[in-house]
């Protein structure tokens, strides 16, 4: 005897739950199912499954390929799962090298950087001048090579700031 499956679903977000309903068809016999799944942001992607769990992003976009949405993403053009951000300026270490925040990397960040530059003891807080992996090391040619490369620019851009300015000045 064969036996065939067909499955039938949909999904409602309601109140930050999802409800997956459909039904389960076996031989002619029917049976409902219905399942409580969480939805924290209410965007009718189960937390299981949303790339961004706490910020509505339906279309789940995830520019850089890094497991982040957009939308929770601290730095867009880099893939930075860990998401780090040591300065707190929801601008992530691998698009920021404006260490002074004053909204452009210059020769005041360059001071701060040098400062941090393969030294022993470690700087305390090395990883805020770190932009290779693994973050947290020393810092040393791969981060200078990063730091030139920005030399002059604002950081950014990151999707966890409102409008379109990447890491705004606080």
């Amino acid at each position: 005897m064969r036996r065939s499956v067909t499955v039938i679903g949909i999904s409602v977000a309601i109140f930050g739950l999802v409800f997956a309903g459909g039904s389960l068809a076996d031989d002619g016999q029917e049976v409902s199912l219905l399942a409580l799944v969480d939805d924290v942001d209410g965007d009718g992607i189960p937390d299981a499954e949303d790339n961004c769990v706490e910020v509505p992003n339906q279309d789940q976009a995830d520019l850089d390929l890094d497991g982040v949405g957009d939308v929770c993403d601290n730095c867009l053009e880099a893939p930075n799962p860990g998401q780090d951000d040591c300065d707190n300026d929801f601008c992530g270490n691998l698009c920021d090298c404006d260490y002074d925040q004053d909204g452009r990397s210059g020769f005041g960040d360059f001071g701060l950087f040098r400062a941090a530059w393969i030294i022993w003891p470690p700087h305390p807080n090395p990883e805020c001048y770190d932009h290779t992996e693994p973050i947290g090391d020393t810092v040393g040619f791969g981060d200078f090579g990063f730091f030139t490369s920005c030399f002059g620019s604002r950081p950014g851009p990151s999707g966890t700031t409102p409008g379109t300015v990447a890491c705004p000045l606080r």
